[in-house]
């Protein structure tokens, strides 16, 4: 479903086009639809946003690792580097703690 909606552009609040997304899972989308229409599951959406907002997610997609909330489909490279325990790149960031504040760069024209 993240990929239809997000990389393919699907409406997936179209009750056909989850269906068929179901079917291709190798789930019977007309039975599932059916049974998201009990109460009980029409309630969980604004439950787990709820939850989620107390947690700290604030975008799609959002993932948490342990305490790390890593959001975004564009940075998998963060994602990643949270997995393998590594915050940032050590160069990367001994090179960006090595220049100057952006102020004085702009001073002295230097950028």
């Amino acid at each position: 479903m993240l990929n239809a909606c997000w990389g393919g552009g699907e409406d997936v609040l179209d009750v056909l086009v989850l269906q068929r997304l179901a079917n291709d899972c190798g789930l019977n989308g007309v039975a599932l639809h059916a049974a998201t229409q009990q109460s009980e599951l029409k309630m969980a959406p604004a439950k787990n946003t709820a939850q989620a907002i107390a947690a700290g997610v604030y975008g799609v997609p959002t993932f948490k690792l342990g305490a790390e909330l890593v959001w975004g489909s564009d940075r998998p490279a963060a994602l990643i580097r949270v997995l393998r325990r590594q915050r940032i790149d050590a160069q990367v960031l001994t090179d960006f703690l090595a220049k100057n504040p952006l102020a004085h760069r702009q001073r002295q024209g230097v950028r």
